[in-house]
């Protein structure tokens, strides 16, 4: 007689071993909506958006978070701050996998005058982080 055997394809997680974002974890702000070109991978290979996964942008660091049904989802990134991306697997892919990246301004060319009361000199900005409202500065002596 005849036997039916029946065969399940097992969806690969995606927040397993093996799986890994690429691209620009750092992105300076330039006053468009920021693209850091980020695609999932499973190693070398990357997988086909829309058919493989899907991406939500969230506002915040929410890397640790586990409940995301408070956090704000946004449809595009068109600030400085940190934000998360959560990549949610479809067809033969199941899972999530959370990808935090930092948007930072771009203050080099600007230049600030040390008061008289701190240091005199010349300090140039390299980078602004609103995140943590912090100026980088590099410090230029002209008194040499």
């Amino acid at each position: 007689g005849k036997k039916s055997v029946n065969l399940y394809v097992m969806a690969k997680d995606i927040g397993g071993k093996g799986y890994n974002v690429s691209g620009t974890d750092m992105i300076t702000y330039t006053g468009n909506p920021v693209d850091g070109g980020f695609v999932l991978k499973e190693g070398e290979k990357a997988l086909t958006p829309s058919k493989d996964y899907s991406i939500k942008i969230y506002s915040g660091d929410l890397t640790n978070v586990s409940d995301l049904s408070g956090a704000k989802e946004i449809n595009s990134v068109k600030d400085i701050g940190l934000y998360t991306l959560v990549f949610t697997g479809h067809g033969k892919y199941t899972g999530s996998l959370k990808h935090r990246f930092k948007v930072v301004g771009d203050i080099s060319n600007e230049v600030f005058k040390a008061s008289p009361e701190t240091l005199e000199g010349t300090y140039s900005a390299t980078a602004y982080d609103k995140a943590v409202d912090k100026i980088s500065l590099s410090y230029l002596n002209t008194d040499m």
